[in-house]
């Protein structure tokens, strides 16, 4: 079976490369964090940070902080969200979105589309983000793969989840938020009494 992603990202043209820069700007001017952590992959320095940027300009937007902060961006670059993730999907796997390699954000996308993981096991944002590492991990090549590969076996250690990943699950999945809407799926949450969230994932049937 052909791969869906890989005949879209071989019909396109060079521009969608560029389309992810002008994405990273965009959200470089609305959450005011280091450029470096928006076009690196280096959750240690830049999880905390961003994660409290979307925070608090987002903290009472309505959904989860991490959604408003897509809508925003559409809006900076006058797209409809759906032509947003249309578009961002297209661009080289090994650039790097919001800190996350694009292969990262496709090969989960895939993994929705082909029904191999259902939408009950990822009931929470670590499960989320283990499901698209995990992925990564076997699907990306080259350098995303092995970052891939690096963050799985971290992710085997219980104080980075906790440290690293749970309480800064807006900059994990702030990739996936921008992309989920071509798959008619999206990120929702249940607000907790301290103002957190609870994250899962919904996709309409």
């Amino acid at each position: 079976m052909e791969d869906i992603e890989e005949v879209e990202v071989r019909s396109t043209n060079r521009s969608a490369a560029g389309f992810v820069n002008e994405v990273n700007r965009a959200l470089l001017g609305i959450l005011g964090v280091n450029e470096e952590c928006l076009i690196t992959f280096n959750p240690k320095r830049c999880a905390v940070a961003v994660a409290e940027a979307i925070n608090r300009g987002f903290r009472d937007c309505g959904d989860l902080p991490e959604n408003c902060v897509v809508y925003a961006v559409a809006e900076e670059l006058n797209l409809e969200v759906r032509e947003l993730a249309r578009r961002l999907i297209r661009g080289s796997g090994s650039v790097i979105i919001a800190g996350h390699p694009l292969c990262w954000v496709r090969t989960f996308i895939n993994l929705l589309r082909t029904s191999r993981v259902s939408v009950e096991e990822l009931g929470s944002g670590v499960k989320i983000y283990e499901a698209m590492v995990r992925e990564a991990s076997r699907e990306c090549p080259g350098r995303a793969g092995e970052l891939a590969r690096d963050e799985l076996m971290r992710l085997g250690d219980e104080r980075y989840r906790d440290d690293y990943v749970r309480w800064k699950i807006p900059y994990r999945l702030l990739p996936l938020a921008l992309v989920l809407p071509i798959t008619d799926c999206r990120l929702v949450g249940i607000r907790r009494r301290d103002g957190s969230a609870l994250r899962r994932l919904a996709c309409n049937q």
